[in-house]
């Protein structure tokens, strides 16, 4: 159930209030039919990739947060707003001093095109007994077209350098590095903006796949963090809604709250092998781009 509320503050100023703005419980009818009490204090929330963001910790400068799902996301915390030149990444205002840029991908765990009925974590392990760069076949993850970086609904995925020699692991290996090359091609431009990022929080089906967790580190070149709270979104509005009470100190202390997992650190051999085989997927990834 969805309730608007006009309230007081509202009435006052009928600006747009930021994340953690209090409000108390005004409209006496409402509270009637919701069986709620008149004085149940509301608090204003935000989207939830910023909540995403501040639920898993990744709220400091160099913090970026990667989410994979059916889709994906990368995004960071920046102060103030910072928007990107070339309208690669959104930028968008959570308190009065502090945004949120990043990028959406459609493409996830939708671009699961060799699975089966089997079980998830084997489907996954498969990409491990490949090596880096999966023999040279490289995969453009557009199958449900692509938001960030290309921003274009005809976009369609494509398998590049198939050989005889290729077997489905290397496929599945392509696919899971597809995806994540294509995370890092948009955490580019965000350190555009915002600088080198230092750690990388995870969330989502990425982070029950370690090797999965490894390939990102490789790739990023920063230390992959995992939370074990499954559900950072909903912490981070729960959080809010603490700071805006008074009941917790800042959005920061945060970090003093959340169960952690491992974290992983780059492999500094695999980082470098990883660097030549981006830069090989972003020329096919241009390439292409420019015949859908």
């Amino acid at each position: 159930m969805v309730v608007y509320m006009k309230c007081k503050a509202e009435e006052e100023d009928e600006h747009v209030k930021r994340a953690g703005h209090w409000t108390g419980y005004r409209n006496a009818m409402i509270a009637d039919e919701t069986g709620l009490p008149d004085s149940m204090p509301f608090v204003i929330g935000a989207a939830d990739g910023q909540l995403s963001n501040l639920g898993i910790g990744a709220i400091l400068p160099g913090e970026v947060a990667v989410s994979v799902g059916t889709s994906g996301a990368i995004r960071q915390f920046t102060r103030h707003i910072k928007a990107s030149e070339n309208e690669e990444t959104f930028c968008y205002s959570f308190t009065e001093d502090t945004a949120i840029i990043g990028g959406p991908t459609n493409n996830g765990g939708i671009v699961d095109l060799l699975g089966d009925d089997g079980d998830f974590g084997e489907f996954l392990s498969a990409a491990d007994r490949v090596e880096p760069g999966a023999e040279g076949l490289l995969f453009l993850p557009y199958v449900n077209g692509e938001r960030a970086p290309l921003w274009n609904p005809r976009a369609r995925g494509n398998f590049f350098g198939i050989s005889i020699t290729h077997t489905k692991a290397h496929f599945i290996r392509a696919v899971l590095e597809g995806i994540t090359f294509n995370l890092y091609q948009i955490g580019k431009a965000l350190e555009a903006i915002a600088g080198e990022p230092k750690k990388i929080y995870v969330n989502g089906g990425l982070s029950r796949s370690t090797c999965w967790l490894q390939m990102m580190a490789d790739v990023f070149g920063a230390e992959v963090c995992v939370s074990e709270n499954h559900h950072s979104a909903a912490w981070g509005a729960a959080w809010t809604a603490l700071v805006a009470t008074g009941k917790a100190a800042s959005f920061e202390d945060i970090k003093q709250n959340i169960p952690w997992g491992d974290t992983i650190v780059p492999n500094p051999e695999n980082r470098k092998r990883y660097q030549e085989i981006y830069s090989k997927y972003e020329g096919v990834a241009k390439t292409i781009a420019g015949l859908f």
